[in-house]
């Protein structure tokens, strides 16, 4: 029998061929095509969207849609999110379908019924349809709050594994009501388009969603812990996790919040066991801190704790005759005795540039520090720059200041009806020396002291700064200006400014890093002292006579006066240069051990003068004046080699 065969249009014979070859020929070609077709059926398989790629086989007879949509999420990676009573009023099914796509299927099985469905990633929604329009009769527009255009919110709550989130709380920020996620992740709840919906769960971000649409999808992330923040130690960092003893931390952005002239003010109620107590209502004044109480017997010890900044150790002993037995550190001011009795010892660091203050306590304080830090260490990181585009900042703040409350004192009639009960039950007879305020001093006059002498202070702040560089050098420079009038200061003002600069530097390699901060400032403390207000007299007489001259006469008894208001004249000025620097050299030796060193240089230098005018004195007992000048010079520096190895063994990290 002849065989034809074609090739380019051109027939040949082959009737004296074998037939056994052209017959494996033939199956090798049959081999290749269907290699090519299977070959193509699976690229298209295999990109193929994700609802085509499921699919569905099921067969039964009265079947109820829940049975259905349990089957498909047992067969696929999809989930159903419904609301309660979706499927009420569905008939059943019966039917028999073999792995047909499932997008296909739900049109199928959804036909015949007044249900709609919509696949967002893996969630199949599933809800009614919508009435027409026409038969929904909404309220007026001009009553819009008698008739709140509520709905049934649905939603879907999944974590970061994208699996269903249970025990969820879903509350309405507007309302206030809410509901929790069931074991499938989802929830419902009453509310309008446009609300917001808060969602929150122990250990994870709060997330707010505004409301658009019938359903919401949300996912919940892990939120970062407080046990991993960083945590400054005496030589180095870890975190609140690792620390091993009790160190109470206050960052940045806490302190910039807060209104205060100095660091001390703003960690007032903020860290466990550190008790500040003002010592003045002026704010250059030394406070008295101690932690977690005092350690000693001597009530005239210094309780102040040891002050570190950058590394460097900050002394505040008192050495003078004068300050020698006050409990309080003077600060800057050893020599004179200005009215604020010392200054403040952190008075020339400006809160903004503090990145961090870290107390320590007890143990953590004693191991590295020693008797120095008996008392405990509070620890200061200033700001470091960092690298990117220059930029500036400038910030100015204007604030009033008063006294909110008043303690409630007598008036004229009930003080002077107390003071003739007392002499009555003390047996003494009252006279004009020892009794001026009931047999001299006008008995219906009443003067609320307090009132009279706390005014109204105000506060002006300026801050400025530039910072940038790049990967290997950065830098950073801030200034401050500071003034205020004080609430108690008979019109005197506080005057401050800071330059704070810094830099840092590292090679290509990173092994070596150099970094340098400066800290120059100058204050000006004036102040005047008031005394006790509170113990005069209601109806006392008026400060000044007609000449505008302090009215000594009727406050004079028995060679003495009952005058109290000699302090207004005699103020005190207090000037202040403080310099500080810092360095810090590091070098990386071989992988995970570094040698550094800290070195640090301050100089203060304080003058002050207190003042007593003649004009301030009774003539009749004390008719001259007098000053006191004080000057006091403060030179330390400070050198600290450290070595540094840090090492992974297994799942653990040494540091030594």
């Amino acid at each position: 029998m002849q065989k034809t065969a074609f090739d380019s249009g051109t027939a040949k014979a082959f009737s004296d061929c074998p037939p056994q070859r052209y017959r494996g020929l033939t199956k090798t070609l049959l081999v290749v095509k269907l290699t090519i077709l299977l070959t193509v059926v699976a690229f298209f398989q295999v990109h193929a969207s994700g609802t085509m790629a499921q699919t569905v086989t099921i067969s039964g007879k009265d079947l109820t849609l829940k049975q259905v949509f349990s089957a498909i999420e047992k067969q696929t990676d999809y989930v159903l999110l419904n609301t309660k009573g979706t499927f009420d009023g569905t008939k059943p099914v019966s039917l028999t379908v073999h792995k047909m796509p499932l997008r296909e299927f739900l049109d199928f099985l959804l036909k015949e019924e007044q249900l709609e469905y919509e696949i967002q990633g893996k969630t199949i929604l599933l809800s009614r349809k919508v009435m027409p329009e026409a038969i929904v009769t909404k309220p007026p527009a001009v009553f819009p709050d008698l008739f709140p255009d509520k709905e049934l919110i649905t939603g879907f709550v999944r974590n970061e594994q994208n699996r269903p989130f249970s025990g969820v709380s879903v509350v309405v920020k507007r309302t206030r009501k809410g509901t929790i996620t069931d074991a499938a992740g989802r929830f419902s709840v009453q509310a309008e388009q446009g609300d917001i919906l808060i969602i929150s769960y122990v250990g994870y971000s709060d997330q707010e969603v505004k409301i658009t649409g019938t359903n919401v999808m949300v996912s919940l992330k892990v939120s970062p812990s407080i046990l991993d923040e960083t945590q400054v130690t005496a030589y180095g960092k870890t975190s609140r996790r690792l620390a091993t003893g009790n160190i109470g931390t206050v960052k940045a952005d806490e302190l910039e919040r807060q209104p205060v002239a100095t660091v001390l003010e703003a960690l007032i109620g903020r860290v466990p066991g550190l008790n500040i107590q003002q010592t003045s209502g002026n704010s250059a004044a030394p406070m008295r801190v101690t932690i977690r109480g005092i350690n000693t017997i001597s009530q005239n010890a210094v309780t102040d704790p040891l002050y570190v900044i950058d590394g460097i150790p900050f002394i505040t002993l008192n050495v003078s005759d004068i300050t020698g037995n006050l409990p309080i550190s003077m600060g800057a001011v050893q020599g004179g005795l200005p009215n604020v009795r010392g200054e403040n010892p952190l008075l020339s660091i400006n809160p903004m540039d503090i990145e961090s203050v870290s107390v320590l306590k007890d143990a953590d304080a004693t191991s590295i520090y020693g008797s120095r830090g008996a008392n405990g260490v509070i620890l200061i990181t200033t700001k470091k720059p960092k690298a990117g585009p220059t930029s500036f900042r400038l910030s100015v703040n204007q604030g009033t200041t008063f006294n909110s409350r008043y303690p409630k004192l007598l008036n004229t009639q009930e003080y002077l009806a107390m003071r003739r009960e007392a002499f009555r039950n003390d047996g003494i007879i009252p006279d004009a020396s020892n009794a001026p305020d009931l047999l001299r001093w006008d008995t219906t006059k009443y003067t609320d002291w307090q009132r009279l002498f706390v005014g109204t202070g105000s506060v002006t702040t300026v801050n400025a700064g530039i910072s940038g560089g790049m990967s290997q050098t950065s830098y950073a420079v801030s200034v401050k200006y500071d003034t205020r009038k004080e609430l108690m200061n008979n019109g005197g003002k506080n005057h401050g400014g800071t330059l704070f600069t810094s830099l840092n530097h590292t090679s290509n390699d990173q092994k070596f890093g150099f970094s340098f901060s400066n800290n120059l400032s100058l204050t000006e403390v004036n102040a005047s002292l008031l005394g006790d207000l509170g113990t005069l007299a209601p109806n006392a007489p008026d400060i000044y006579n007609e000449k505008g001259e302090f009215n000594f006469e009727p406050y004079r008894v028995n060679n003495g006066s009952l005058f109290k208001f000699s302090n207004l004249k005699k103020p005190s000025v207090s000037n202040t240069f403080a310099l500080q620097n810092s360095m810090n050299f590091r070098y990386e030796v071989i992988r995970g051990l570094t040698i550094s060193t800290n070195a640090g240089y301050r100089f203060t230098h304080n003058t002050n003068a207190n003042y007593s005018p003649q004009a301030a004195n009774d003539p009749v007992l004390e008719g001259y004046s007098s000053a006191i000048y004080g000057e006091t010079v403060n030179k330390d520096w400070t050198v600290e080699p450290q070595i540094r190895y840090n090492a992974f063994i297994g799942k653990g990290n040494l540091t030594v």
